[in-house]
């Protein structure tokens, strides 16, 4: 696989955006997973030198689909700027009205 025609190097690309690659392999993410409480979540966006950018608001999901869906919202900001700007997940804040599962 390494030395296969149709790979990928990343690293020789300079591209280090997990959005980007993980829209590259096709990775799919549950909006939820069975037993876990739904939950809305928020995403801070921030660019790399620090300044905030936009906060996402996802209702009724996994804080696994929010992270997912902010990485791809990084790696669209980052292609609209032409690479000049990073822009990376600060932080995933969860709240929810449901009772936490128990085992």
């Amino acid at each position: 696989m390494w030395w296969a025609a149709d790979s990928v190097d990343y690293d020789a690309l300079g591209v280090y955006a997990m959005g980007e690659i993980i829209r590259d392999l096709g990775l799919v993410v549950p909006v939820r997973r069975r037993g876990e409480p739904p939950a809305d979540v928020s995403v801070r966006l921030i660019r790399h030198d620090g300044a905030h950018v936009e906060t996402l608001l996802f209702r009724q999901v996994s804080p696994a689909y929010a992270l997912y869906r902010g990485l791809l919202r990084c790696a669209d900001l980052d292609a609209a700027t032409d690479g000049e700007w990073e822009h990376h997940v600060q932080r995933l804040q969860v709240s929810s009205d449901v009772v936490p599962f128990r085992h």
